[in-house]
């Protein structure tokens, strides 16, 4: 998976390494019009990263990871980001992530769009949305419209 930004001059990019059998999130940039070469994210924690989302407006990256400090299986995080450096991630609570997984996030008209197979749900990953109102309010719905 692939989020671009800044025009699609910079992405990060989700990459499997088959000899290790984990997957790590990598900063692509364009210089003089060429990419460079792929900078590894987050490599101080072990885990598999994927599902990268750029939420550009904001300056914040959501992934979804099996790295510690999660609540079991995949959970997401998010990192804020200036000038393509990416802040140590945090994750985004239990109101989001369960013991289960939470994937691919996907950011639409502020609402965080996700597949969970953790929250009750009518079977399987459901999609949920989530939206975080400030003063530490927030809402979660099953997207039943789309499940």
């Amino acid at each position: 998976m692939t989020s671009f930004y800044n025009n699609a001059n910079n992405a990060v990019v989700s990459l499997i390494d088959k000899l290790h059998n984990e997957s790590s999130l990598y900063l692509l940039y364009k210089k003089n019009g060429k990419w460079r070469k792929p900078i590894k994210l987050f490599d101080d924690v072990k885990g598999n990263y994927a599902f990268p989302q750029i939420d550009e407006e904001n300056q914040k990256l959501y992934f979804s990871s099996d790295r510690s400090g999660g609540q079991g299986g995949y959970d997401l995080f998010v990192s804020v980001f200036n000038n393509n450096k990416f802040e140590r991630p945090r994750t985004l609570g239990n109101e989001v992530n369960t013991p289960g997984n939470e994937i691919n996030p996907v950011l639409t008209k502020n609402w965080l769009y996700f597949s969970s197979d953790g929250h009750a749900s009518k079977g399987g990953f459901d999609i949920f949305k989530f939206k975080n109102l400030g003063d530490q309010q927030t809402i979660l719905l099953n997207a039943a419209e789309m499940n």
